[in-house]
């Protein structure tokens, strides 16, 4: 059976902020991440250090992984699941009243399109 997937050729680090107003209300959340290939991955998300001190709470954390899993399992730029690449979450950007759930999913699926344009992909056919 042939399935297919999609890595990184070459390290990529990206950011994006979102910040704007919405009939839900204000959103805000920025975030920093860095995606570099590697074998033997399916996929892996990293939250440093500095993320887990008081700048955010864990429930935020935990959003954002759920969040980035969902938009990585989702496919790369041609659909193809996103394999052998290991995420770090270098920084956040968190405001208590204005960083909702919308704000967090809204900042992630924006910055995959930004790492999806900016990054060196390649689509590789898996025999198995």
């Amino acid at each position: 059976m042939t399935q297919y997937y999609e890595s990184l050729t070459a390290p990529c680090t990206t950011s994006v902020l979102v910040d704007t107003s919405a009939s839900i209300g204000d959103l805000y959340f920025g975030i920093t991440l860095t995606a570099e290939p590697v074998t033997g991955l399916t996929f892996c998300v990293l939250v440093t250090h500095g993320l887990k001190n008081k700048t955010i709470p864990q429930s935020k954390i935990d959003l954002l992984l759920s969040a980035l899993h969902d938009e990585i399992r989702g496919g790369g730029k041609f659909g193809f699941p996103i394999k052998n690449v290991h995420f770090t979450v270098s920084a956040v950007d968190y405001r208590e009243s204005t960083s909702t759930e919308p704000a967090i999913r809204m900042a992630v699926s924006k910055l995959i399109q930004n790492l999806l344009t900016t990054a060196s992909f390649v689509t590789i056919d898996d025999r198995t």
